[in-house]
């Protein structure tokens, strides 16, 4: 995988050896962002996200 850096997979071993990591699988893990001003809803704000991405993307 890494044959032309040999060393990569011993510093992901040590990398993973340093991690502590604890997931509750079965329940998702979103982040949570703050409900920008003049929104009720985060889908109101995601809506307006989407709006405003598509016109940027492909205008009118």
């Amino acid at each position: 995988l890494f044959g032309e850096v040999p060393e990569a997979c011993d510093n992901t071993l040590w990398i993973a050896e340093r991690c502590d990591v604890e997931i509750e699988f079965g329940k998702p893990q979103l982040p949570e962002f703050p409900l920008p001003e003049g929104f009720a809803t985060d889908r109101e704000n995601l809506r307006r996200n989407a709006y405003e991405g598509a016109h940027k993307r492909w205008g009118a």
